[in-house]
């Protein structure tokens, strides 16, 4: 390859990662915090910061001790550096992320060459599930970039036998439980262990210093929870058996779902590049192998599969799940799908490569087309059905999300029938592209309606420091951020019942209803929120003025 053309490949590679970093970060702050996980974990960094407490997280008030404080700690910092908004708050979530491209990137360029690792990051920053997880302040993104860093660390310690990937790994570990709980440990150590045995590589655990690597980790994730334990000494029991076993294994487990949840899940948020993963050959490994490093190659090829396949099994048998779970598992299986994308855009494209992968474009350009109709003519069927939205206010947009579908849909079958597969590819990775921008400005276009933070803010610009401001029998704990002050909770207690048993306070919780009526009635402004459809204000023997309300709150007022 000569200078002018490595140049221009440099280039190339540049820019779309630049086009990823714009796409993570556009309008990363127009939305406000969805409840209850945005308005949670953005309530207890601000809390933290008010508190000066960096220890016990507080929510509403109350400890809040389900997850570990690494994402408090972190938005927290952003938070004091650019200022309490939305923007801010997802800043962490958005980064890690990136930190999640980035080490595929980086990983793959050196095992498999700069268009394999380009087309690697791409399709994960193009997967649904990341893309969206990236812009949701929640834990699960945080885990599933530190982990995703470790994963690349150990395989380069497997075949390098360097300490000091395998030190990264012990320390992303380490993260990871600071994020999630026990989980960042046992995921990589499932991996490692499915990996091990597979090949029959056993020597790498005698390589990877499993006793130093214990300490180390433990040096970083351990002191938090003995802090807390110090402090409530029913803690760890808590943390371990109701927040761990019984999550995972217990017959009532919180998120019960079916076995097969996932597969859908995957299916959806990991489409249209899903749908070539059946095409890909050992060939296309041998392929992207470079010269000298075949063995280390199939051995890659071996790994990914036991990456994706230890996560995705350890939470198919789970009692609970929810979506976000399996985000550890898309980023090898974004590589995976990379080995074969990444022929049809190499200097000298492989015929067979690219007749598989024009079938797989033959098949996705169809789905497409079938989903422009769908939104078309289901969204505004859905809208008409869940009867909380007019469907005047929303009316553009399914024709947008159609014409999304449609056209990238058209493009790639077109495009395809006349073989030429690498538009086909440009146009399933264009129409994602845009279909997230779209998702963006149509959440946007809908938020006044549905989220929280237009009630939150009218609300903290008129309530005085003397006022009181409750949740009736609702969670809502974006308006602890909205309002910088905790509400007083009313005859609800769901995720904060284990917080109110160890340091009960009267003034910010009561399981009696009737409170209500008696803060109404006295010579206080009371500002109480509520369940828009089942509050009935005459029913309190106080008149109340509705103060603003959207489709699913309402907040009232005495005064």
């Amino acid at each position: 390859m000569n200078l002018k053309s490595v140049r221009r490949e440099t280039w190339i590679v540049a820019a779309i990662l630049a086009a990823i970093v714009l796409l993570y970060f556009f309008r990363l702050g127009s939305l406000g915090f969805f409840d209850p996980d945005e308005g949670r974990y953005a309530a207890i960094p601000q809390a933290m910061l008010q508190r000066g407490d960096f220890v016990v997280p507080y929510l509403e008030g109350f400890p809040y001790l389900e997850k570990p404080p690494l994402l408090y700690w972190t938005t927290a910092a952003s938070l004091a550096v650019f200022g309490h908004d939305e923007w801010a708050g997802r800043l962490p979530v958005a980064l890690f992320g990136l930190l999640g491209i980035g080490a595929i990137f980086l990983f793959a360029r050196k095992r498999l060459g700069p268009v394999v690792a380009t087309a690697g990051a791409a399709l994960l920053a193009l997967n649904m599930q990341w893309f969206i997880q990236a812009r949701f302040l929640t834990t699960d993104m945080v885990l599933a970039g530190v982990m995703t860093v470790g994963m690349c660390a150990f395989c380069e310690g497997a075949e390098t036998g360097k300490r000091r990937w395998f030190a990264l790994l012990y320390v992303c570990c380490a993260l990871g439980t600071l994020a999630k709980g026990f989980v960042g440990f046992v995921l990589p150590g499932l991996v490692v262990l499915l990996y091990v045995a597979l090949t029959r590589r056993w020597r790498i655990l005698a390589r990877m210093g499993l006793w130093w690597g214990a300490l180390l980790g433990a040096a970083i994730a351990l002191p938090w929870f003995l802090l807390v334990q110090r402090e409530f000494p029913d803690f760890l029991r808590w943390f371990v058996i109701d927040q761990h076993v019984s999550r995972y294994a217990g017959n009532d487990a919180e998120h019960a779902k079916p076995f097969w949840t996932f597969v859908p899940v995957l299916w959806i948020g990991f489409f249209p590049w899903i749908m070539h993963l059946p095409f890909l050959r050992r060939r296309d490994v041998a392929a992207a192998a470079p010269a000298g490093a075949e063995d280390a190659t199939r051995r890659l090829h071996v790994y990914l599969w036991c990456w994706f396949g230890a996560i995705f099994g350890f939470f198919t048998v789970s009692s609970g799940k929810l979506i976000s779970y399996i985000l550890p598992a898309l980023p090898p299986l974004a590589l995976l799908a990379a080995l074969l994308v990444a022929r049809a855009f190499a200097p000298r494209p492989d015929g067979d490569a690219l007749a598989r992968l024009r079938r797989g474009s033959l098949i996705v350009a169809p789905i497409w087309l079938v989903l422009a109709i769908a939104a078309i003519v289901g969204l505004p069927w859905l809208v008409v059905r869940d009867n909380r939205m007019n469907l005047a206010d929303v009316a553009v947009w399914p024709w947008l999300f159609g014409a999304v579908f449609g056209l990238g849909g058209l493009a790639a079958l077109v495009l395809a029938l006349a073989r030429r597969v690498r538009g086909a590819l440009a146009a399933q990775a264009i129409a994602g592209a845009a279909l997230f921008a779209t998702m963006m400005f149509a959440a946007s276009a809908v938020e006044p309606l549905m989220n929280p933070r237009p009630l939150g803010v009218a609300l903290a610009k008129i309530v005085k420091p003397g006022d009181v401001v409750a949740l009736y029998q609702i969670p809502q704990p974006s308006f602890e951020f909205y309002l910088g002050r905790p509400p007083k909770l009313i005859a609800f207690a769901g995720e904060y019942r284990y917080g109110i048993g160890l340091k009960p306070n009267p003034d910010l919780y009561t399981p009696d209803e009737k409170e209500l009526d008696r803060l109404l009635a006295s010579d206080r402004t009371v500002y109480v929120v509520v369940d828009k459809d089942e509050f009935k204000p005459d029913r309190h023997g106080t008149p109340l003025r509705l103060v603003v309300q959207n489709t699913k709150r309402a907040v009232y007022s005495n005064r």
